[in-house]
């Protein structure tokens, strides 16, 4: 348990140091920093660190999180291979619950076009 906290505490340490960047104008900083936050709330409202509702979730953080899981399916990790496009297709297909529909769609579609 103790662990996991300490793991989900890189959204808000993320979104700490993108404010941080004064190279990078305000409202950049501020939408970037947003989106570190929210990377990990769920469509389902079940996410961290703020289990925020789909409604009140940056739409440009719905979108990392679906990239995010798809990359994290698709990397070796030291405790398996990274899987082909397919299966964790399947996998985020069975998470659906979690993601945000339209933005899960559009990874869908955007791997299509590219077969």
């Amino acid at each position: 348990a103790d662990e996991r906290l300490l793991m989900e505490r890189h959204t808000i340490e993320g979104a700490a140091i993108l404010l941080e960047q004064e190279a990078i104008p305000v409202r950049l900083r501020r939408r970037a920093a947003r989106v570190a936050m929210e990377h990990h709330e769920a469509a389902d409202g079940t996410g961290y660190p703020m289990g925020l509702a789909p409604e009140d979730t940056f739409s440009m953080a719905k979108i990392v999180t679906v990239a995010d899981f798809f990359d994290a399916l698709m990397e070796n990790r030291p405790y398996r291979e990274g899987m082909k496009v397919e299966r964790a297709l399947e996998i985020m297909s069975s998470a659906a619950a979690k993601l945000d529909p339209l933005a899960f769609r559009a990874l869908g579609a955007l791997l299509r076009a590219l077969e």
